[in-house]
């Protein structure tokens, strides 16, 4: 296989946490060519981690705060859930701040597609 895995994970990266994941385009599952796995895994990882969560008006930010305690509440939940039903392989930090939601950019892998984590229509209403 020929591709540019660091351009592959950039775009990962922007899609997934990009707006917060708040989209409904945003990329909620990842598959890999076994032989790129290790790899992609491993810059995505390392991407994510470089990622500054925090107020959006401070520049560098890629994740900002949720839009609503009850959407960041929903989000919560399901990584909750996600980390009995797949393998966590990556968590972020957020800011200690009591007035903001923020969610923890999250990996996980090994994610059955019976699993809640693979589901799509947990991703909110935004398309209608």
């Amino acid at each position: 296989m020929d591709a540019d895995l660091d351009e592959a994970v950039l775009g990962c990266i922007a899609s997934a946490f990009g707006y917060q994941g708040q989209k409904c385009s945003a990329l909620s599952r990842l598959i890999v060519v076994a032989d790129n796995y290790a790899k992609v895994l491993d810059r995505l990882i390392a991407a994510a981690d470089s990622m500054r969560v925090g107020p959006a008006e401070i520049p560098g930010t890629i994740m900002a705060r949720s839009l609503t305690v009850m959407r960041n509440q929903r989000i919560m939940a399901i990584i909750e859930s996600g980390k009995q039903e797949a393998k966590l392989a990556w968590q972020g930090t957020v800011p200690n701040d009591p007035n903001a939601c923020y969610v923890p950019p999250t990996i996980f892998t090994e994610v059955a597609p019976d699993s809640r984590l693979f589901e799509k229509r947990f991703s909110g209403r935004c398309c209608r």
